[in-house]
């Protein structure tokens, strides 16, 4: 059994490696594959259909809102999870109506990271406290 198979899609090698390297040392969690653009995230998930892509918003070719979007048409059973420094309302909500399954910010610990796949790998929603103070903040 392999577990939740991930794709990682983030413009920032570095960030991948680290990430990867991270979900890796998890017994229930491997990703399968990775991708620096918008373009090859949604050519390798149609590849793969992996449970779970944790995306960046700020992607080249197509940003992370596009790509969510391309992705859930093609694949509906996968989950995405947007994992960016982008935490203003527009970007969250922006996600969530292309279909994302969760939002968390890059500042969050790797905890926070491996507590997003689980609930969204069980069908949940999962905003981070951050995210959901942010983007549901009125006035």
């Amino acid at each position: 059994m392999m577990g939740i198979t991930i794709l990682l899609a983030d413009s920032h090698e570095a960030f991948r490696v680290e990430l990867r390297a991270l979900i890796n040392s998890e017994s229930e969690m491997k990703v399968v594959a990775e991708a620096g653009d918008g373009k090859t995230a949604v050519n390798i998930s149609k590849q793969l259909s992996p449970d779970i892509v944790i995306t960046d918003i700020a992607l080249t070719d197509m940003n992370g809102i596009s790509a969510t979007r391309a992705i859930l048409e093609a694949m509906p059973q996968t989950r995405v999870i947007a994992l960016s420094d982008y935490t203003d309302r527009i970007f969250v909500s922006g996600m969530l109506q292309a279909g994302a399954s969760g939002y968390i910010s890059k500042d969050c610990t790797f905890e926070e990271v491996a507590k997003a796949v689980g609930a969204v790998s069980k069908g949940q929603i999962y905003l981070s406290p951050k995210i959901a103070e942010k983007a549901f903040r009125y006035g």
